[in-house]
């Protein structure tokens, strides 16, 4: 039950990054009233060209993970947790760094502009976070099955 919490939550995250994913992509080619922007989509790190094939590379990981956790085919290696772990955790800690001018410091048309864009990045940070739990937990559960089976190491 725990497992399919932590599946759950991860393909919310990932409808909530494909969102973005698409809808940036409409507003660009064929712009709709009800959808914020182009340009609130976008902090201003790379140009819509360079900044669109990295956003569907994500996207792919992330759906990729989610179907292979979902389908127990993420073998939870030691090196994985902890790259996940250090990814989910170093990108969000970047993410708050960039937040904090706009909260401390009366907010400016221009911090509002990018707060849009820099909820999809929280978004990616708790996405790697999540994974990385999942995997802890997947590896403590596996342990225990290999113990249940086969005794403890002596």
């Amino acid at each position: 039950m725990i497992r399919w919490c932590y599946i759950l939550f991860m393909a919310l995250l990932t409808g909530l990054y494909g969102f973005r994913v698409a809808g940036q992509y409409v507003q660009r080619t064929v712009p709709v009233t009800w959808l914020p922007a182009a340009h609130l989509w976008q902090d201003g790190g790379l140009s819509y060209s360079y900044a669109s094939p990295l956003q569907i590379a994500v996207l792919l990981f992330m759906v990729i993970s989610t179907f292979r956790a979902a389908r127990h085919a993420i073998v939870p290696r030691r090196w994985k947790r902890r790259l996940a772990h250090l990814i989910g955790w170093v990108y969000l800690a970047a993410t708050v760094v960039r937040m904090v001018p706009g909260i401390s410091i009366p907010p400016t048309y221009a911090w509002l502009e990018t707060s849009f864009a820099l909820f999809f990045h929280l978004v990616v940070a708790i996405y790697m976070i999540a994974l990385a739990v999942y995997l802890d937990y997947d590896a403590t559960r596996r342990k225990e099955h290999y113990y249940q089976a086969y005794g403890t190491p002596d």
